[in-house]
């Protein structure tokens, strides 16, 4: 994450999370997930708190 890299797709990585995988659990589609990864949108609180949870991070660490 130092490196610029986004916080999401990183602990994604880090727990062996395919974008399908997360994006089910979150009930998000992959599209949206992906988004989110790439900078080109901005969750809403819900949806940032319920990849939070997906992922077993603090709400903090994602935003």
């Amino acid at each position: 994450m130092l490196d610029g890299e986004n916080a999401i797709r990183v602990y994604r990585d880090y727990r062996g999370l395919t974008q399908e995988k997360l994006a089910a659990e979150v009930g998000i589609s992959v599209p949206y997930l992906s988004q989110l990864e790439g900078g080109k949108r901005k969750g809403s609180l819900d949806v940032v708190s319920r990849v939070a949870r997906a992922l077993r991070v603090d709400l903090e660490k994602l935003v």
